[in-house]
């Protein structure tokens, strides 16, 4: 319980009981703010919205979905309900009540939102999450990541957990083809993680165009994609075909049922970028 309370803070901004709790948890470093600028802000956004939404944005009815858990709870949801820090603080107060409760219906009831919470809302994306995490991340929060991941797992091993896949994932859509729906909605499904099981980062981008020899453009992830497009339509879309071709193969974190639904998100998403690359090299 006190361990998620603790990794939860550190989704936050650093601040004075930061500190403390690095010594308590063993971490390497004290973040600096930059750090989680740089992290949070910039690159890997901690809102489960943004990996569980067909959109790949904040809000929608994947933050509807989470604020809708909190109301069955019979508490108003907060400002950002699919915010980590939030979603961890809130299964540490669940594992809380489970344990104050008198063995019986009302110690089942919240264990059952326990299970629900873990499932539904944090295996769901938290591992796939944590592994681009420890990718890009500056060694204080690679080490905070890891800890996350295992204290995830140790949760996934003690509860009874549902065999169908989270709700936002059974539902999850395709990346539809350019012709589907036109060059922007293309442009923008590349950059949602649920359709294509791939998180595209700046550093991504920058990697891109590095490789093929291109200007990345200041801006936000869209301007600077549909810019590296614009230059070679065919080279970019490549590149992206084979990035997420290697996301399938390392689609491994977390549940396996959970870890095989983003391999095949990211199999047929490099599929379809394949067949893009081609029209737009022929």
């Amino acid at each position: 319980m006190e361990l998620f309370r603790s990794l939860a803070v550190l989704v936050e901004p650093p601040q004075p009981e930061t500190e403390r709790l690095v010594e308590l948890l063993e971490l390497p470093s004290v973040p600096e703010a930059w750090e989680y600028t740089q992290l949070f802000v910039e690159q890997l956004y901690p809102y489960s919205s943004v990996y569980l939404g067909a959109e790949g944005m904040l809000g929608g009815e994947a933050r509807d979905l989470i604020a809708g858990f909190w109301r069955a709870l019979g508490e108003s949801p907060p400002t950002e309900p699919d915010h980590l820090s939030v979603l961890l603080g809130l299964y540490a107060h669940l594992v809380e009540l489970e344990e104050r409760a008198e063995p019986g219906a009302r110690r089942d009831a919240w264990r059952r939102a326990r299970t629900a919470l873990l499932w539904e809302h944090l295996l769901s994306w938290v591992p796939f999450w944590i592994a681009k995490l420890e990718r890009i991340a500056s060694p204080v929060y690679r080490a905070w990541a890891g800890l996350t991941r295992e204290a995830l797992v140790r949760e996934a091993e003690r509860l009874d957990l549902p065999r169908e896949l989270p709700l936002a994932l059974r539902d999850a859509p395709p990346l539809c083809t350019p012709e589907a729906g036109g060059g922007e909605a293309f442009l923008g499904q590349i950059l949602c993680p649920l359709r294509t099981g791939l998180i595209l980062t700046r550093t991504d981008l920058t990697e891109a165009a590095s490789a093929l020899g291109l200007g990345l453009r200041a801006g936000e992830r869209r301007y600077a994609l549909r810019a590296l497009i614009g230059q070679d339509p065919g080279g970019v879309l490549g590149w992206l075909a084979e990035r997420a071709a290697a996301s399938a193969e390392n689609a491994r974190s977390g549940p396996e049922t959970i870890a095989a639904f983003w391999s095949h998100q990211a199999r047929e998403a490099s599929s379809v970028l394949r067949l893009a690359a081609d029209q737009a090299s022929a």
